[in-house]
């Protein structure tokens, strides 16, 4: 092999492996940005409610368990949305969690002033599940699960073969 045909194989080897080492960096990157935006938060929870004939008298907070963190609570509904069913949506990290309904009247979303109920969601799995008939108000703990980290390790396991590959090849 002449000196030229090797100088110029030779940039091209070192071109490859310095290309390999900016994508393994650029993917390494993007899984951890993945990784990071995973673990901030775990999944959003719903609170769905179908109201009675009153719902200004509906009010609700979710707080943290063990220090008691008010860390979501409702807007002042009005009654303009009775006989309704809103979805309110929150973010909350893996843990456990008290959640509180209240009704300012005294008689629940349901049976008296029209058939309410309401329910808590994460992911489309119902964590809990209430007929409305709670008086004044109602109190329950529930846990949030860990949001399961998507194929992140296997696009970082990609990259290091690709890496390898690159670097075998060099």
């Amino acid at each position: 092999m002449s000196r030229i045909a090797y100088n110029q194989n030779r940039i091209l080897q070192d071109y490859y492996q310095q290309m390999g080492c900016k994508l393994l960096k650029f993917l390494t990157g993007i899984i951890a940005t993945i990784l990071l935006s995973q673990a901030s938060h775990a999944s959003i929870i719903e609170l769905e409610i179908v109201f009675d004939d009153y719902a200004s008298d509906i009010s609700w907070k979710v707080t943290n368990i063990p220090d008691n963190l008010i860390l979501y609570s409702s807007p002042l509904y009005s009654n303009s949305i009775s006989n309704t069913t809103v979805v309110e949506s929150f973010d909350l990290a893996a843990g456990s969690y008290f959640f509180e309904i209240f009704d300012s009247y005294g008689d629940g979303l349901c049976c008296n002033e029209g058939n309410g109920s309401y329910l808590l969601r994460q992911d489309a799995i119902n964590l809990y599940t209430s007929n409305g008939q709670f008086n004044s108000g109602e109190k329950i703990e529930f846990s949030v699960s860990s949001v399961p980290v998507p194929a992140a390790f296997w696009l970082f396991g990609s990259a290091i073969g690709l890496f390898g590959l690159i670097r075998r090849n060099a």
